[in-house]
């Protein structure tokens, strides 16, 4: 008998407690995947023990560090207010998810005076807690009409966002937050998951996980977002037959005719990367199973890259930006119905190297940078 790769479900739960595996309910907490695979790190000590040969002794097995890596194609939940259905695995991730459930205002409202073509006055209906809707799409309605998203946020109710619509925005346009799902950075107060995966008759268990992850939107194609999970494996795997759920997943929004902005403006990228360069250590405990400690999250660094094609100098100097030092936000939407709508905004993205290859014959301009700013390095919105 042979074990085929692609009969396989992975399930994952937010764990009320470290340290106790949570209940699994396939029909609950499985999600669509993409090369899913286990990953183990045995720790070896090769001994130097003279054997009367040139031949070195056998190495000393010791304590397993064990996880899961997989990707997931980037789709909202089809309903507006409702998380994504692997917005647990993005919350074991160092991230916290915020739910707006309705939108604010409930009917739209018209700006306050004292907006520009890339900032808005919100109305009385907003609130004056700084921060509180960075990350999340603004929609306009009026004399201007569009859909962005806001990287700032002050106690004035001062929007900046992330695209310049062309025209000051004054009293003859409404605005609306629209309902969504935030996932921002955080740094304290981290969960930890059980994961359970099956594959063709044997599953693996894994308790206490957190992860990493990465994204990248690619022009005319999808989303896809890159999981890397590290854990405590709660016994060796055994024979199972995969569960038989149904997973029915929104539809798959395409970024196209969506949003590819910098600084307000225009980029016209293949891809836009994004990763959180989230550290994991694995604390020393000799009265541990496997003498580990549950993983922990001990750094992060945001970052990615983005490759627009080329322009004059005149239009935007990209080594001028990387030599300056200075932040730029940057954002990237897709989808266009409500509920399967995702957007990334980027409040203060620092270039840190250039390029200028060729894609098909056109010459790009390459960026690497680093996302900076204490837990708000980037934001994932599902809307």
């Amino acid at each position: 008998m042979v074990l085929r790769a692609q009969n396989n479900l992975v399930a994952l739960e937010v764990q009320a407690a470290v340290g106790t595996e949570e209940t699994i309910t396939p029909a609950d907490d499985a999600f669509s995947v993409e090369n899913a695979r286990m990953t183990f790190d045995p720790q070896i000590t090769q001994t130097n023990e003279g054997s009367g040969s040139l031949d070195r002794s056998a190495p000393i097995i010791g304590g397993m560090k064990a996880g899961i890596n997989f990707d997931v194609i980037g789709r909202a939940s089809g309903t507006a207010g409702t998380p994504p259905p692997y917005g647990d695995a993005l919350v074991c991730c160092a991230m916290s998810e915020i739910i707006t459930a309705t939108a604010v205002p409930a009917s739209p409202e018209a700006l306050a005076a004292g907006g520009s073509q890339v900032m808005a006055v919100l109305g009385a209906s907003a609130s004056t807690t700084a921060q509180i809707y960075r990350g999340m799409p603004l929609d306009l309605t009026g004399a201007v009409q569009d859909l962005v998203t806001i990287w700032d946020y002050d106690t004035s109710k001062n929007a900046k966002i992330t695209k310049d619509v062309g025209a000051s925005l004054i009293a003859t346009t409404s605005y609306q937050v629209l309902p969504n799902v935030l996932y921002r950075p955080a740094s304290t107060s981290l969960k930890v998951c059980t994961i359970h995966f099956w594959r063709d008759g044997r599953k693996f268990r894994l308790k206490d996980c957190k992860g990493t992850v990465s994204t990248t939107f690619t022009a005319a194609g999808v989303l896809r977002l890159s999981f890397q999970f590290r854990g405590v494996l709660v016994a060796d795997p055994e024979d199972e037959a995969v569960p038989s759920v149904t997973i029915t997943n929104a539809t798959t929004p395409i970024w196209k005719g969506g949003l590819s902005r910098l600084d307000g403006k225009i980029i016209k990228v293949n891809t836009l990367t994004l990763n959180d360069g989230i550290t994991l250590a694995d604390p020393d405990n000799p009265e541990n199973n496997e003498g580990f400690d549950p993983p922990e999250a001990t750094a992060r660094e945001w970052g990615g890259q983005i490759d627009p094609s080329a322009t004059l100098v005149a239009t935007r100097n990209a080594l001028a930006e990387v030599r300056a030092g200075g932040t730029h936000n940057m954002a990237a939407l897709l989808g266009s119905t409500a509920g399967n709508r995702i957007a990334c905004t980027v409040p203060a993205a620092q270039f840190t190297g250039y390029e200028e290859p060729d894609r098909e014959g056109i010459v790009v301009d390459q960026t690497p940078y680093r996302a900076t700013g204490a837990d708000s390095g980037a934001f994932l919105c599902f809307f």
